[in-house]
């Protein structure tokens, strides 16, 4: 490159491997001789191929894939022709038949001949010669007779040959006929259809809190659960009040109620069973239907009717009425007239000790409203193997006025719920007279005795210890005792270490502990866990107001209670 001008340098018109890129260093400012100098380097197009990269890491990412080419690559030569199979394969199903050809308009092969016709009848014979002694030679034989142009008749045929034993082959599928007409419906329910698959397992559903009967003073949650009229309904929301199930902005029908199902089949008659050998007693008589029209004089005499009822048999008279004097005789009627009212029964005969004659059924009376007793009963036929018809339901029987036992009880409902919070126009109902000594009603904890306590002793709980403690409201600040901390009343009599149950709140009712209250008077803690009614006055004793009786107590009888709500705030008397 050295003594060459910029200028003289030639334009490449290809790129050849020996050819290269002068680089030239502008920052040269040299002057020679011949002009101004720059330092010039070359710089290759292509050198030698250099070694071989390594390989890339196993398993690494794939380039992506190259854009579908869009010229098609020559076919590959055909592979050999594969070695004959020496295995059939399965026959194809026989195809349908095809039509009926048209008719040949060339004579088939001619049939076999026939058998020969019967010979004709012979000629007379001529007279017999002497017997030859010496046997002639026999001539020769005539030339065969020419085929007879004419077909015999038709032998008879043959007899039935015997059944064969081997199926011939079956010949091809003929076409298939019209579809016949629809049978009628089946009177006959066919064989049940094998059940299917079980389908996928559902979602699990959201949980539903029964609550039992709906109420308007209830606040229910959203997906509490309720019965209305038979039918069920799930809340949609919360804090749903006085809102009737039906209501479809606050309810989900969950569970309609079910339609009255149709009556079951009458059960079998049980046989009749053997005749009693008691007699019931007879059921009262029923009320006399009307009489009937007065129908045309009879001019036959009818036989006599059955003897109506008898009425009921009035209060003996203790006075005997006159007797009537006797009317003048009428005429004899031709028509005969209503009968008149049965007498008075007479008293009844000696039983007979022949059956007469029973006398025709009169008619039925009314039902009777007042249900007879019943005869006992004979025992219990052998189970009827044919059900019966259903007989006439019965009168119902009048309402007993004597309670039949209670039946078992019936499984648990479901547990209640209590909203949380509370909800307005709701409360914790107290009971403010209790029954009996030892009784209370409110809020409680548990906790650990610190010494021998009774039911309505006042107790404060010690912090360093624990426990619970006798309240003392003489004792300093902190030591045991001290009636300035946490403040309860025992429910539970316990002694030292024993568990027992602290009420810090309520109404409770201790007639040994208590002494004689007047209604709605503050009371006061002692120096010996009891209560009093008198305020503190000694110096330096703890006042604190444990709550205020609420029965009056002016007799012996009267209930010892109070309502135990302690003040958490206390003074010191001075």
């Amino acid at each position: 490159m050295a003594g060459y001008k910029i200028s003289e340098l030639e334009t490449l018109e290809s790129l050849a491997t020996e050819d290269f890129i002068p680089v030239v260093d502008a920052s040269d400012h040299t002057q020679g001789a011949a002009g101004s100098t720059k330092k010039i380097a070359a710089l290759e197009f292509a050198g030698p191929s250099g070694p071989a990269g390594p390989s890339g890491t196993p398993g690494g990412p794939s380039g992506p894939s190259g854009a579908d080419s869009t010229v098609s690559g020559p076919s590959g030569p055909s592979g050999p022709q594969g070695a004959a199979s020496t295995v059939s394969g399965p026959s194809g199903p026989s195809g349908p038949s095809g039509p009926q050809g048209e008719a040949s308009t060339v004579s088939g092969p001619s049939g076999p001949s026939g058998p020969s016709g019967p010979s004709g009848p012979s000629g007379p014979s001529g007279p017999s010669g002497a017997n030859s002694t010496v046997s002639g030679p026999s001539g020769p034989s005539g030339p065969s007779g020419a085929n007879s142009t004419v077909s015999g008749p038709s032998g008879p045929s043959g007899p039935q040959g015997a059944a064969s034993t081997v199926s011939g082959p079956s010949g091809p599928s003929g076409p298939s006929g019209p579809s016949g007409p629809q049978g009628a419906a089946s009177t006959v329910s066919g064989p049940s259809g094998p059940s299917g698959p079980s389908g996928p397992q559902g979602t699990a559903g959201a949980g539903v809190n029964w609550i039992g009967a709906w109420s308007d003073i209830v606040t229910y949650s959203e997906d509490d659960a309720v019965d209305y009229n038979g039918s069920s309904y799930v809340s949609k929301a919360g804090s749903n009040l006085n809102h009737l199930p039906t209501d479809t902005d606050y309810w989900d029908l969950w569970v309609a109620k079910g339609d009255t199902g149709s009556t079951g089949p009458s059960g079998p008659s049980g046989p009749s069973g053997a005749n009693s050998t008691v007699s019931g007693p007879s059921g009262p008589s029923g009320p006399s239907g009307p009489s009937g029209p007065q129908g045309a004089a009879s001019t036959v005499s009818g036989p006599s009717g059955p003897s109506g009822p008898s009425g009921p048999s009035g209060a003996a008279s203790t006075v005997s009425g006159p007797s009537g004097p006797s009317g003048p005789s009428g005429a004899n009627s031709t028509v005969s007239g209503p009968s008149g009212p049965s007498g008075p029964s007479g008293p009844s005969g000696a039983n007979s000790t022949v059956s007469g004659p029973s006398g025709p059924s009169g008619p039925s009376g009314a039902n009777s409203t007042v249900s007879g007793p019943s005869g006992p009963s004979g025992p219990s036929g052998a189970n009827s193997t044919v059900s019966g018809p259903s007989g006439p339901s019965g009168p119902s029987g009048a309402n007993s006025t004597v309670s039949g036992p209670s039946g078992p009880s019936g499984p648990s409902g479901p547990a209640g719920s209590f909203a949380n919070p509370m909800t307005e126009n709701t409360s914790i109902g107290l009971d403010p007279s209790l029954s009996a000594d030892g009784k209370y009603t409110g809020i409680t904890i548990t906790g650990t005795a610190g010494a021998t306590m009774a039911f309505g002793d006042v107790i404060v709980l010690d912090p360093t210890a624990g426990k619970w403690l006798l309240a003392d409201i003489s004792a300093a600040a902190g030591a045991d005792g001290d009636a300035r901390g946490m403040i309860g009343m025992c429910v539970l009599a316990a002694a030292d270490t024993q568990s027992t149950t602290i009420l810090l709140m309520g109404v409770i009712k201790a007639d040994t502990n208590f002494p004689a209250f007047t209604t709605g008077v503050p009371v006061y803690a002692s120096t010996t866990g009891d209560v009093v009614v008198a305020q503190p006055t000694t110096t330096d004793y703890v006042i604190r107001v444990l709550g205020f009786t609420v029965v009056d107590d002016t007799s012996a009888t009267a209930p010892q209670s109070m309502f135990f709500n302690p003040s958490p705030d206390y003074t010191t008397h001075v």
